[in-house]
């Protein structure tokens, strides 16, 4: 075990002094089961801090304005740890592009979840603020499969080298 550690501890110290192998023009093709494990990562991380902006700002606004709000701060974060967790998009290069198309997976949350607020309109009393909150949660969900999708095919999409020279 000592002599495995003790190569790989070398062959880390040849890669930092320059002996990298050169890296293919071609993007990988991605590994759609590793992107859903970083999209189910990224996705825990956008649903606790969506549901703290929301329930922190349901307290001082409307549950319309809280959503918007708490959809709009957690869309932006989840695009850009998509963006490099989940996609593997490392360059600064088209960054705002990216939060652009973001905004249209916003758009589709959004619909989402006034949809779920509509049904949830109707709970009363103590457990109306956690219940209203499961029924967001379960919006967000459904909306999760199709942004997956979007970002997959249209907002990281890898662009080939005929599209890029075109």
């Amino acid at each position: 075990m000592v002599s495995t550690a003790w190569k790989d501890i070398k062959g880390i110290v040849r890669l930092r002094r320059g002996g990298r192998v050169p890296a293919s023009t071609e993007p990988p093709a991605p590994n759609t089961g590793a992107q859903i494990l970083h999209f189910i990562d990224v996705g825990l991380i956008s649903t606790v801090l969506y549901a703290t902006i929301f329930l922190f700002s349901s307290q001082v606004a409307s549950a319309a304005a809280a959503n918007v709000i708490a959809l709009l701060l957690s869309t932006v974060a989840n695009t850009a740890l998509n963006r490099s967790h989940t996609f593997g998009v490392r360059s600064p290069h088209r960054r705002l592009t990216s939060q652009l198309k973001g905004l249209a997976a916003f758009g589709l949350c959004l619909a989402f979840t006034s949809a779920g607020l509509a049904v949830a309109e109707s709970f009363t009393g103590a457990w109306a603020s956690l219940g209203t909150l499961a029924v967001l949660t379960v919006a967000n969900l459904a909306a999760t499969v199709v942004r997956f999708a979007l970002m997959r095919t249209w907002v990281f999409a890898r662009r080939t080298r005929q599209e890029v020279s075109a």
